[in-house]
């Protein structure tokens, strides 16, 4: 049982973060405009990927530590939550369509995935 919750600490966590972060950065994205929008797939995939970078180094700043520590399951947050935020990300890109409202490379999986990574990716690296 113990593993269970440590399991569900060590990406919930990180997932939680990530999701929220992402949405801010749409949120962001849709009062400035559509920059990224206009740029090649490629150029924006990277570019997401190194916004998630920053973003888990700011990260940081407010949550120093990692959020479950000396676990088994320490570091499988790096592909667990990328893949749920991702999910999340083209869950809310379902709904702006549904709504007919414009969507986001952001609200796609790989695009979310991407920033994701690249935060969990920091975290894990450098979260004590």
């Amino acid at each position: 049982m113990e593993l269970l919750v440590e399991f569900i600490c060590s990406f919930f966590g990180d997932f939680l973060l990530q999701l929220g972060v992402e949405l801010l950065i749409e949120a962001g994205l849709r009062r400035a405009g559509d920059a990224m929008e206009q740029c090649m797939p490629l150029l924006t995939f990277v570019a997401y990927g190194m916004l998630g970078l920053a973003f888990g180094g700011l990260s940081l700043i407010v949550f120093p530590r990692a959020f479950v520590h000396n676990s088994r399951f320490y570091g499988s947050s790096l592909f667990i939550a990328p893949i749920l935020t991702g999910l999340g990300m083209t869950c809310i890109g379902y709904l702006r369509r549904k709504r007919n409202e414009p969507v986001l490379r952001i609200d796609t999986f790989f695009f979310a995935f991407i920033f994701a990574f690249g935060m969990a990716l920091i975290r894990l690296l450098q979260a004590k």
